[in-house]
């Protein structure tokens, strides 16, 4: 059964936060050394912090040599 939305749509919790901010600069960096391709499958099965993270990265990836495909 899926979580009712307002769960889905809640805050994340600190550890979460922390650890979505700590991928998101890993990727960044790691993007900064050479080009780098991050192919995600079976979105529709993530959990709601992961799309958090997504959306987080979305934000900070635009000026990067990273692009995110997702299916």
């Amino acid at each position: 059964m899926p979580e009712p939305l307002s769960a889905a749509l809640a805050p994340p919790e600190p550890a979460h936060l922390r650890f979505s901010d700590s991928t998101v600069t890993f990727i960044l960096k790691a993007a900064t050394a050479q080009p780098l391709l991050i192919v995600l499958d079976d979105l529709h099965a993530a959990d709601p912090t992961a799309l958090l993270m997504l959306v987080a990265l979305g934000r900070e990836i635009r000026n990067t040599r990273a692009i995110v495909i997702g299916t």
